[in-house]
């Protein structure tokens, strides 16, 4: 489910040049599968929600689907992950999208390591003098950024967010069809866009 991804959508113009991939997607999802069953009631304590093992294979299935929607609906990182981001020029406010920042692990500027830089916690990076130039045929993605991002483990994600995964995994639960013939379309709860819009980062703080 992860591709490549254009950064967000508010950025400088400059910016909106990067390209992005998921290089090391987080082994562990905000909302665990025993939190799901509890919510959708389909177990009343947490042994019991670990004896109900029929629906896990479609309840990890949404878990994931609801936490992708978080992300892209916010343009933030939940739990920890690495991504690349490629450019073809340096901008001039060079700001690492999906927040919160965490780390750069390394530029690489055709082929070659780019260590003469600084990083601020809220994602911008600055070159000690000034960014590399490239030469004259530099080649398809001459600039290539491995950053960290992400609240951290599931426990540092906030509750707010969380709890719109909650209400977006149960509104998957119980519509599972795109269209119910004779019914009015279903659209997501107005509250998971209540608990999600104070996170939504839409432009460079």
């Amino acid at each position: 489910m992860w591709g490549l991804r254009k950064s967000v959508p508010d950025f400088p113009p400059l910016l909106k040049n990067m390209i992005t991939r998921l290089s090391v997607a987080p082994t562990t999802e905000p909302v665990t599968l025993t939190e799901a069953k509890l919510h959708l009631r389909l177990a009343t304590t947490a042994i019991l929600a670990a004896a109900y093992t029929t629906e896990d294979d479609l309840l990890n299935a949404l878990i994931k689907t609801a936490r992708g929607h978080a992300e892209t609906y916010t343009n933030r990182a939940l739990i920890t992950q690495t991504w690349l981001g490629y450019l073809d020029t340096f901008p001039s406010v060079l700001q690492m999208p999906y927040p919160p920042f965490r780390s750069v692990s390394s530029i690489v500027v055709e082929d070659t390591a780019f260590t003469s830089f600084s990083q601020s916690i809220d994602g911008i990076l600055t070159p000690t003098l000034s960014w590399p130039l490239l030469s004259a045929s530099p080649g398809p993605d001459p600039i290539v950024i491995t950053f960290l991002v992400g609240y951290g483990s599931a426990s540092d994600v906030p509750q707010q967010i969380k709890q719109a995964i909650l209400l977006t995994l149960a509104h998957f639960y119980a519509n599972r069809e795109p269209v119910v013939m004779g019914v009015s379309a279903v659209a997501l709860p107005f509250a998971v866009d209540t608990l999600l819009n104070p996170f939504r980062c839409l432009e460079v703080p």
